[in-house]
């Protein structure tokens, strides 16, 4: 282990794409960042004001992607896991006890926002063969269309990407711990400077 997973910050162990509901293991949907140019501070090099960007484009064909009442919104990040597993060759206890202090948490980036800030959100909390699994109860079944668009066009207009979708996107498989608990957890990663490569 390294001396940041000792001390809690969390590693990146695996990384998956989702494009268009389709899965895959590699950095596809991971954009370069790239600050347009009307974006930046100050005139143009010849003096001009710099032209508004219109940041509605996109939005009357913007579809968020909602959910249905008991879909799950961990599904993605147990297929992953798996697959993390399988390519290290990860074998995982067969019984159904196992001692407390080697229950290992899995939950979205989220679980940890939810925890620092007290906010009153529900999880579905299932245990098996020494995997605490975290599962969001709140569902996107009627996403506020204008809210969900914002975040998407944002990061599009910063990476030089298509016009918003909701249904692609790059996330890091991380592994931490929280206090005394070890957990995998996945957070969204929208884009990278090129000299951050790695």
């Amino acid at each position: 282990m390294s001396e940041d997973y000792d001390k809690g910050r969390p590693r990146e162990i695996f990384h998956y794409s989702c494009t268009d509901e389709e899965l895959s293991f590699d950095y596809k949907q991971l954009p370069t960042y790239t600050l347009n140019e009307n974006l930046k501070p100050g005139l143009l090099k010849n003096g001009k004001k710099r032209p508004m960007l219109g940041l509605k484009g996109g939005f009357t064909d913007y579809k968020p992607k909602a959910l249905t009442e008991k879909q799950s919104k961990i599904g993605i990040l147990l297929l992953a896991l798996l697959v993390y597993e399988k390519i290290n060759k990860i074998n995982n206890p067969v019984e159904e006890s196992i001692d407390k202090k080697d229950i290992e948490i899995l939950a979205h980036n989220d679980i940890f926002i939810s925890l620092i800030l007290n906010l009153d959100q529900v999880f579905n909390i299932i245990l098996y063969k020494g995997k605490m699994i975290f599962a969001k109860t709140g569902t996107k079944n009627k996403p506020v269309k204008i809210y969900s668009y914002i975040g998407h066009k944002f990061v599009a207009t910063v990476c030089k990407t298509d016009n918003p979708r909701d249904l692609s996107y790059f996330k890091l498989l991380l592994e931490g711990k929280y206090g005394d608990w070890k957990y995998k957890s996945v957070a969204r990663v929208n884009g990278f400077k090129q000299h951050y490569i790695w």
